[in-house]
């Protein structure tokens, strides 16, 4: 279920950080769609972000019942992660 969120009791810094993530989370869906070839550019600090989000979702994902259903988006973010934390990006 989704909980709701009072929007008075919201700070501005959290209204960053969740707006940051909705955009994380639409530049994932972009990459993980069909052949279609993707190139994501992402600053150091979003890196950092970036390699965080996807620690706290794999969390998530092996403490649910479904841990083996969802090998391949486990799988898929451990490839994310793995791209995120490289210093040398190829052009």
């Amino acid at each position: 279920m989704k909980t709701r969120i009072n929007p008075n009791a919201v700070s501005p810094m959290e209204m960053n950080q969740m707006s940051s993530m909705m955009g994380m989370m639409s530049s994932l869906q972009k990459i993980g769609k069909g052949k279609r070839k993707y190139s994501v550019s992402l600053d150091k600090s979003s890196k950092k972000f970036l390699v965080k989000f996807m620690d706290e979702v794999k969390k998530q994902f092996s403490g649910s019942a479904m841990a083996d259903q969802n090998k391949q988006i486990y799988d898929f973010l451990v490839y994310v992660k793995e791209i995120a934390e490289k210093k040398k990006v190829r052009n």
